[in-house]
């Protein structure tokens, strides 16, 4: 029998592989879905199935990426103008006016993310791709990558 079943896993958090279970899903969509749920019965993943295309559970694991890796390169991109444009200090008083604690929540990730930052080019590309696929502007995403 030939089973047809895409999976995406969304990790809710970051960091060594998984080793207990509740913060880690694998989503399955497509026809053959609910036949591959079994197959994580009792492990340390949650499976999902999604109904709709073979595609969905691909497509949200590329909506849920988009939010974080763009997210975190528009914050880069934010605090760099600042930075060069000499506003820095100002943007930082202006976000703790109306955002407690984000730009030290942005500097903390630029601080995470710059070391291995080169690993998100491959995925920011297949971010850009997935945009185009649903007839979306892909320019951020293509610079961010």
């Amino acid at each position: 029998m030939k089973v047809r079943c895409r999976w995406a896993a969304k990790k809710s958090r970051s960091g060594r592989p998984v080793r207990t279970g509740g913060n880690t899903r694998v989503y399955l969509s497509g026809p053959s879905a609910a036949e591959i749920q079994p197959v994580f019965d009792g492990s340390v993943m949650e499976p999902i199935v999604m109904s709709g295309v073979l595609t969905a559970a691909s497509a949200l694991k590329m909506a849920y990426a988009s939010y974080s890796k763009v997210h975190a390169a528009l914050i880069a991109a934010v605090v760099a103008v600042a930075t060069r444009t000499g506003v820095g200090e100002a943007l930082q008083q202006e976000w703790a006016k109306g955002n407690s604690g984000l730009y030290e929540r942005a500097l903390s990730g630029l601080r995470n993310n710059a070391p291995k930052a080169w690993r998100f080019v491959p995925e920011m590309e297949e971010i850009a791709a997935t945009y185009a696929a649903a007839g979306l502007p892909t320019g951020f995403q293509d610079a961010a990558a």
